[in-house]
């Protein structure tokens, strides 16, 4: 991540304000009953369709908001999709007539899968005024469990019911308007594997370690959920490493702890949808680190799915605040292929980035936490703070976690021993290690003129990895190919050569 002086800045007002009154927790008044009947409590008078009240909107939250019906129309997003087997809280929106008098509302939701299995559950309000976004005890709330979304598809219907009103000239405040169904399909998702790798700093002699307690990765296994597509995060801590190398603020060190902890992914040959985070602190405290602004991670830009030989990044790992959770959120999108939201000018802007601030312009929503973010929160793959996930990113999240799931089983490309060339900020490049990949490299082939003692000129190709949040990146070339041959790179529009080893 870029220069935490600015991070530092707009990040020390980023904590989750609750947008809920004192008393009040709607999901205490979430009551579920079966559908033969159920032993609900009935409004008090016979229970009739209100009519003095209107259904506005339908929409669930699952990290962003997804319109499922707005004004009687179907909704949609522009991007994000309802994830098969996640939780999240459908949100039913109202508007009170000009002679609605206030009182208690009870609204009747229809949840049926593809077997023709429904749910019939109710929640009750008092209602006073319109629903807003911004007012979570506004809207009519359900709680919906991972269960209750079933893959591919589900259809629904809602209607607000209330002791007979003095008034019934009104229309029926049901959706859809017959009371039949609204089909709504579902994207398939999968789970989030991390593993955290603890970084022991040997640098300073101190020998500190991260920290690597069931609350920060807590901290990590909620921020990951919540701001993933995913349907389960997990998180484990691998044995430690030793590093004696210096890791410092102004960015040196960084590439070389994060082909450190590369290379390790590759010995250990996890499955392939498999994330490492190498985490370690190299200060006592991260105030200490940081003071003049610093680094809080750093990965490589893995730009295809079926890519998983650099599926490694490296982050801050001072504890479970903002900061390191956040690193790791980011590296791990870079890891996702994404690249940075235009906001606190970072390099590699994704340039079909819809809101030109960088800012979330939809309504999130934490599935644990039950948290509302606003609009006006940024993009976390921007360099702006508060952060959270914009429908956009989320989207994209789930292009990739679809076409990461399918590899879990096992390595589809043939890998093989490859050189690094290590490409600086300023263009320069030298010779990095040799690793040894069980699955070759696939994103950016780059063409590469190589040339032996005799003079003999082929093409062969490489593939670059260009830093998440820096200029410069790693290029991989296959080992058997540049043996004993100097190279040429164009880079930039610079042609760049490296000799022989």
């Amino acid at each position: 991540m870029k220069s935490l002086s600015l991070l530092c800045l707009v990040l020390s007002g980023c904590s989750m304000t609750s947008l809920y009154p004192d008393d009040y927790d709607p999901w205490d008044s979430d009551v579920e009953v079966t559908s033969d009947g159920g032993d609900a409590a009935a409004p008090q008078g016979p229970p009739v369709v209100a009519t003095d009240i209107a259904i506005t909107e339908v929409a669930m939250l699952q990290g962003v908001k997804i319109p499922l019906m707005k004004d009687g129309a179907t909704g949609t997003s522009a991007y994000a999709s309802l994830v098969a087997g996640r939780p999240g809280l459908l949100r039913v929106y109202v508007k009170p007539s000009a002679s609605f008098r206030s009182r208690e509302i009870t609204a009747e939701l229809t949840l049926t899968d593809a077997k023709k299995v429904a749910t019939v559950r109710q929640v009750k309000l008092t209602v006073k005024r319109a629903s807003t976004d911004a007012q979570l005890d506004s809207t009519m709330n359900f709680t919906i469990a991972a269960e209750d979304v079933p893959s591919g598809s589900f259809t629904f219907n809602v209607r607000l019911m209330s002791a007979p009103q003095a008034s019934t000239d009104g229309v029926p405040a049901q959706y859809p308007a017959d009371l039949s169904s609204a089909g709504i399909k579902t994207a398939s998702s999968g789970k989030l594997r991390i593993v955290v790798v603890p970084v022991r700093y040997n640098a300073d002699g101190s020998g500190r370690a991260p920290d690597t307690s069931a609350a920060v990765l807590d901290a990590y296994r909620t921020a990951f959920f919540e701001m993933y597509p995913v349907t389960a995060v997990e998180i484990s801590v691998r044995a430690s490493i030793n590093w004696s190398g210096a890791i410092n603020a102004d960015r040196s060190g960084w590439s070389e702890v994060l082909n450190e902890i590369i290379d390790l992914r590759a010995k250990d040959m996890p499955t392939s949808d498999v994330y490492y985070i190498g985490t370690f602190a190299p200060a006592s405290s991260f105030g200490n680190y940081c003071m003049n602004g610093c680094t809080a991670g750093l990965a490589t830009l893995v730009s295809s799915a079926k890519d998983s030989s650099l599926r490694a990044g490296v982050a801050l790992g001072f504890g479970s605040d903002t900061y390191t959770t956040l690193a790791a959120v980011h590296e791990t999108g870079h890891l996702h292929g994404r690249k940075h939201a235009p906001c606190g000018e970072p390099a590699s802007i994704d340039k079909a980035f819809p809101y030109s601030d960088g800012s979330i312009k939809t309504w999130g929503y934490g599935v644990l936490t039950k948290e509302l973010y606003s609009p006006d929160y940024s993009d976390f793959m921007g360099y702006c703070g508060a952060n959270w996930v914009s429908d956009y990113t989320y989207a994209a999240l789930l292009t990739r976690q679809q076409a990461v799931s399918p590899l879990e089983k096992g390595l589809t490309l043939p890998g093989g021993e490859y050189r690094f060339v290590q490409v600086g900020a300023d263009g320069n490049v030298r010779w990095g290690r040799t690793i040894n990949f069980p699955a070759a490299p696939t994103s950016n082939p780059t063409s590469i003129r190589t040339a032996d003692v005799s003079g003999i000129i082929r093409n062969i190709t490489g593939y670059y990895y260009p830093y998440s949040d820096d200029l410069g990146g790693i290029l991989l070339v296959r080992k058997s190919e540049v043996a004993g041959k100097r190279i040429e790179i164009d880079l930039r529009g610079t042609t760049r050569s490296l000799a022989s080893q």
